[in-house]
């Protein structure tokens, strides 16, 4: 299918984004459609102008065990 760009992408959130090439498309992960949402008005909704500004999803397990790998006690401190 041939995408005509600028175009909107939405997200399963409700956040939309403008994508500008099919290889901004390409970095978007599954979550995203060109499908339009009922309702959709793009002058109230959050839209972001550039792939980059997306967030990216966080891996929370990663955090946790990098937060269990810490030794107890206080912060060393920084000079």
């Amino acid at each position: 299918m041939k995408h005509n760009y600028p175009a909107f992408r939405f997200h399963q959130d409700g956040s939309s984004v403008v994508i500008l090439s099919p290889e901004e498309d390409s970095m978007l992960d599954s979550g995203w459609s060109d499908k339009v949402p009922e309702g959709f008005d793009p002058v109230k909704a959050p839209t972001y102008r550039n792939v980059a500004f997306v967030p990216k999803a966080v891996d929370v397990e990663q955090i946790a065990e990098e937060v269990a790998k810490r030794k107890p006690g206080r912060p060393k401190k920084v000079a």
